[in-house]
């Protein structure tokens, strides 16, 4: 038979976070290295930070580059989104 509940712990869908988006949206200019901070290409990095920053209505300035031994970098910003999320009546 069917039960109303007061309340129940549903559980997290999906695979979670690999990177610590939050703590690298915090404002401040961050400079992430290849193979120490992330371990896949600088532009799947960059991919991945603006899919987080829309869930989080922020927006981001971002530039990829290469250091001289050869290794991919991504610095990355977050700033506040000055127009909330408009839904379409």
């Amino acid at each position: 038979m069917a039960e109303i509940l007061d309340n129940f712990e549903f559980a997290k869908r999906g695979r979670g976070s690999a990177y610590p988006y939050d703590k690298w949206f915090d404002g401040q200019i961050w400079k992430l290295e290849e193979y120490v901070d992330f371990g896949c290409k600088p532009t799947s990095l960059r991919s991945a930070f603006y899919a987080a920053a829309q869930k989080r209505n922020l927006e981001l300035s971002t530039s990829i580059g290469t250091d001289t031994d050869g290794f991919g970098y991504v610095i990355v910003q977050a700033h506040v989104n000055k127009a909330p999320n408009r839904v379409d009546e």
